[in-house]
């Protein structure tokens, strides 16, 4: 009889078990057909257009600014100026997703982004091809560029504008647009841009990092929130797949 009520004992624990494994997690991200996929990983080469700017073989045209070894700058005398790539287009099985670039701008110094129509002439002076409404010369490093339609704009084209404050000159060093998967949202945590709102983290190299330098009283010791809040923008529409990496 004991050796019974054992036996019934572990199945019934094994079944719970089974039973809890079949769940999603917190903070899990099962695909659309439960296959139990928890994130991407490293992004693939089809996933992101990157040009580091060791040469002019990824540039489509420039005013008043100079490439050389890695380095976009101003050119001498001169206080605004624009570099704009090739022609980037939109992969099959994936959809845009944000533009990053890796610039210095010193003191005042800004850089601009612009997300170009490759496609379409532009009548407007000193861009290389018509905007695409909204994304015109965005002040900063980092711009979602997730509502331009791949259908709608399948060839597009990055600007980048650089304007310089006094003796505060800014540099480029590389641009890159990445793509995700049509059906899909990811944040890969390269800055707070995706989160609609966040307190005590930090983001650093693509890791989303409790800060303990926001520990309250003296000498690094005090009161936190183990697990800070965050919270994602909704998205609607044909988004099947969510995760955050």
């Amino acid at each position: 009889m004991a050796s019974r009520v054992r036996c019934v004992w572990v199945l019934s624990v094994v079944y719970l078990l089974v039973g809890m494994s079949s769940l999603p997690l917190m903070g899990s991200s099962p695909t659309a057909d439960g296959d139990g996929d928890r994130g991407p990983g490293p992004l693939d080469a089809s996933e992101v257009w990157t040009d580091p700017l060791d040469d002019r073989s990824h540039v489509y045209k420039m005013t008043d600014v100079q490439v050389s070894g890695g380095d976009v700058r101003l050119a001498a005398g001169k206080d605004a100026g624009w570099i704009a790539s090739e022609i980037i287009p939109a992969g099959p099985g994936f959809r845009y997703d944000f533009v990053l670039l890796d610039a210095r701008t010193p003191g005042n110094s800004s850089v601009e982004v612009s997300l170009l129509d490759a496609t379409n002439s532009t009548p407007v002076i000193d861009f290389a091809n018509e905007t695409i409404t909204p994304y015109e010369r965005l002040k900063g490093v980092y711009r979602s560029i997730r509502d331009i339609e791949p259908t709608v704009y399948p060839e597009i084209r990055i600007q980048v504008n650089l304007v310089a404050d006094g003796a505060d000159r800014p540099t480029l060093q590389a641009w890159s647009l990445y793509y995700v998967p049509i059906g899909e949202w990811r944040d890969d945590f390269l800055g707070p841009w995706k989160m609609s709102e966040d307190r005590g983290l930090n983001y650093t190299d693509g890791k989303l990092e409790l800060n303990l330098t926001a520990m309250t009283g003296s000498g690094g010791t005090g009161s936190y929130r183990p697990f800070p809040p965050m919270a994602s923008p909704l998205y609607g529409g044909n988004v099947s797949v969510w995760y955050a990496n």
